[in-house]
């Protein structure tokens, strides 16, 4: 996902600035150096936010919306962490709106999944999964493998947490077949997931092969 990254392009412009773009310039600068700072302490998430909200006000002051939302993401993330959801579900509300005016499709399928998990931890189940699966569609179009896997794995937990067993154990085994191609802890992650399917589902055979395999990869590790 997008952040408000660090290592942004705000440089000072060649020519004659007028006195309102030369504070507008200085502005964005220190706008930069905090988003940088923010991006330091992030160890420290309370300091991170405070800088983060600081770069907000900088960015929406000088009109700059993908900054806005690039920033309101970053932030989102530290909220997560903070455990403060409803306020990051309004920022990413936010910030979504923001992507879908300018059509990029990447960020706006990487904020829809994001969004999508804080909603299933405030248990709106019906709206995460409405958000999980828009985006899937802009991964499968844009043909984000890793996206797909973990939005799949995202719908599984929106179906385990209302209770639909048998719906969860579809959508983490499609998240099990894309990660057998591509992220081998997020495949043990998942297979363990399926055990504990299996085992609600009381196919306890199918759960006991699938923590097998979880078993077999950490004892391999040591």
């Amino acid at each position: 996902m997008s952040a408000a990254n660090p290592n942004s392009r705000d440089k000072p412009r060649k020519g004659t600035l007028s006195k309102k773009d030369r504070i507008d310039e200085a502005k964005a600068l220190l706008a930069s150096a905090q988003a940088r700072i923010a991006y330091l302490k992030e160890e420290n998430p309370e300091k991170s936010k405070e800088k983060y909200e600081q770069v907000l006000g900088i960015y929406r002051d000088l009109g700059r919306k993908e900054d806005v939302a690039n920033t309101l993401v970053s932030l989102s993330r530290i909220l997560d962490e903070l455990e403060e959801y409803r306020e990051a579900i309004r920022h990413l509300e936010e910030a979504l709106g923001i992507y879908k005016s300018m059509r990029d499709k990447l960020r706006i399928c990487n904020s829809l999944n994001f969004f999508g998990e804080f909603l299933t931890v405030e248990g709106e189940y019906s709206r995460a999964e409405t958000c999980l699966k828009e985006a899937l569609m802009y991964q499968k179009e844009l043909e984000d493998k890793g996206g797909i896997a973990e939005t799949f794995f995202n719908l599984g937990e929106v179906f385990e947490k209302i209770g639909e067993h048998n719906e969860a154990r579809i959508f983490f085994h499609r998240a099990e077949q894309v990660y057998r191609r591509l992220d081998e802890a997020s495949l043990v992650k998942t297979q363990y997931t399926l055990g504990r399917i299996y085992s609600k589902l009381q196919r306890y055979g199918e759960a006991l092969n699938f923590f097998e395999k979880t078993n077999d990869y950490y004892r391999c590790r040591g």
